[in-house]
């Protein structure tokens, strides 16, 4: 229930077993009604065949003992899980609290919690890791041809020796392409074979720097100082420390971001990869439809799809329908009149005509049944235009 308990729940399977990792941020007041949606929600998992971990702000400090954490601890023994003791998690010139919490089903050997001064927070971060034997992960494979510099080179020389005779005896013009086709075929399948590859996974960007390093451990460094003293000095060399970690760290983003750009072979494309990563919208905004029908307005999917299905599955029949009603009077056909149909003149075309329409082509990978894209033709504009 917002404002009161809020729980958001991710399960992440290997093979046959699924953990599930729960976050959860509790304001003060209404415990009772938040054991309640914490009881409901665990209720909800198989919290007695498959781990399960529950940490975040749940403001029930584990350091001073009273009747809320007794209840919390009778909630989550029902469902088989207890609370990890956790060291002070909110430290402040005044006071020192754990009112973080990591709740979790398994064995206190099969999980590992470390407290992190991350300085983005009047809150340390805790740290989970989890003891368990995963699988190795797959990596998928794909079936492609390589078309790298070394492949290509390799083309242009076998286009380069062909004599094409087997195009240039043929007088029809469908079997000379046909011919055509079938060579340029054979070269590519010699030179560019269709081999299994291993999709390589994409390397984080990495923005850290020991630079950066520095700024942090003396942000950090300034942050324990005033939590300790509290003065307004050690206040505002904390505030300036944390100004100078930001400003290097947004230095070193758009340094990468630059160096993104010089390195990459489709400058195009890296920087529209760039623009959409930045302008991705971490809250998934609901899609609402609405339809009008027989001027009532209907926003149940279902009901829209269906209504959409019958429309243009009737529409052919509806039109044929009206137009049986309206049939135009047509007059009787001239039998004595011949229409003449003006000739058409094909013209012999030439190599500096054929080149300006292959570098007319935008350079897309895109292939058609021939497996030749119009990037690759242009590639191989000069070895290809004579026959």
């Amino acid at each position: 229930m917002e404002l009161h308990c809020e729980m958001t729940s991710v399960q992440v399977k290997q093979g046959r077993q699924n953990f599930h990792i729960i976050g959860i941020y509790r304001t003060q007041g209404h415990l009772n009604l938040s054991l309640d949606i914490i009881s409901q929600t665990l209720d909800n998992l198989p919290t007695w065949n498959n781990p399960v971990v529950m940490l975040g702000d749940i403001n029930i400090d584990i350091l001073a003992p009273n009747r809320d954490q007794v209840k919390l601890n009778e909630t989550l023994l029902s469902h088989n899980m207890t609370r990890i003791v956790l060291p002070p998690t909110r430290i402040t010139p005044t006071t020192t609290s754990s009112i973080d919490c990591v709740c979790t089903n398994l064995e206190p050997v099969d999980i590992q919690v470390d407290i992190l001064h991350t300085g983005l927070s009047d809150h340390t971060a805790q740290l989970c890791k989890i003891q368990h034997s995963a699988p190795a992960p797959q990596i998928p494979v794909s079936y492609r041809r390589h078309f790298n510099h070394r492949n290509i080179t390799h083309l242009k020389t076998v286009l380069n020796q062909e004599s094409w005779e087997t195009v240039y005896t043929w007088d029809n013009v469908q079997d000379a392409y046909k011919n055509f086709s079938q060579t340029v075929a054979l070269a590519i399948d010699l030179t560019c074979p269709i081999v299994k590859t291993r999709n390589k996974r994409k390397k984080p960007i990495k923005i850290f720097d020991h630079e950066a390093s520095q700024f942090k451990q003396a942000f950090l460094e300034a942050q324990e100082r005033y939590l300790q003293s509290g003065t307004e000095e050690l206040k505002k060399d904390m505030a300036d420390k944390k100004k100078s970690y930001d400003l290097r760290l947004k230095l070193l983003r758009r340094q990468a971001t630059a160096n993104t750009i010089e390195e990459a072979n489709d400058k195009s494309k890296a920087l529209w990869s760039i623009i959409n990563r930045e302008r991705k919208s971490t809250n998934n905004t609901p899609i609402t439809m609405e339809l009008n029908i027989d001027g009532a307005k209907m926003q149940d999917p279902y009901a829209i799809a269906n209504h959409l299905n019958v429309f243009f599955t009737n529409t052919a029949n509806d039109l044929l329908a009206k137009s049986q009603h309206h049939v135009p009077h047509q007059p009787p056909a001239d039998t004595n009149h011949t229409q003449q149909i003006p000739d058409v003149f094909l013209y012999p075309t030439n190599e500096h005509e054929v080149l300006k329409v292959i570098d007319s082509l935008k350079n897309k990978t895109s292939t058609g049944i021939d497996n030749i894209s119009a990037k690759l033709l242009k590639t191989c504009k000069e070895e290809l235009t004579t026959p």
